[in-house]
């Protein structure tokens, strides 16, 4: 078999006639270059044509919307954001805008009577202001129960709308 496909080192001992040098093919022309064929199509060109124009455009629009995204989205946001409050938030089923919390007869309040007045103010860690307590349950009372409608802390009303 090695005898059969063994093939020697020179291309010309093959067989392979147009293998030689020099020797022309049928499509020469289109890979070998002619200077005097080929001079307009060469240096008759220009550099400034209408699709370099194009994908110009299209490179400095995206380096547009990458700006615009990476640094003037951060700068707008920066200069249109509103301040942080410390009041809380208001409308439903908490305080009104003056900062009141209805005080409701029986255990209905936000803080369990039974809470020592010790507990209702804790100093604030950021700043020298005293923080008022707005809610608290107190567990350890004697003979509390926490069956069904015994404790208004322990549990709460079901108004998911399909419960």
């Amino acid at each position: 078999i090695s005898r059969q496909f063994n093939l020697d080192a020179d291309p010309l001992l093959w067989g392979a006639t147009n293998l030689m040098h020099g020797q022309r093919e049928a499509d020469d022309s289109i890979h070998n270059p002619d200077p005097r064929r080929d001079k307009l199509v060469d240096r008759g060109s220009s550099i400034f044509t209408t699709r370099g124009f194009v994908n110009l455009g299209f490179l400095l629009l995206l380096l547009l919307v990458m700006l615009g995204i990476f640094a003037g989205y951060p700068v707008a946001s920066y200069f249109t954001r509103s301040s942080l409050s410390s009041n809380g938030g208001f409308g439903l089923g908490g305080i009104n805008g003056t900062g009141q919390i209805p005080a409701m007869d029986g255990k209905w309040g936000m803080i369990d009577p039974d809470t020592p007045e010790e507990f209702k103010t804790k100093k604030s860690y950021m700043s020298a202001k005293d923080l008022q307590l707005i809610f608290s349950d107190e567990f350890n009372v004697d003979n509390r129960t926490f069956y069904p409608g015994d404790d208004p802390y322990w549990e709460a009303y079901d108004l998911h709308y399909w419960g």
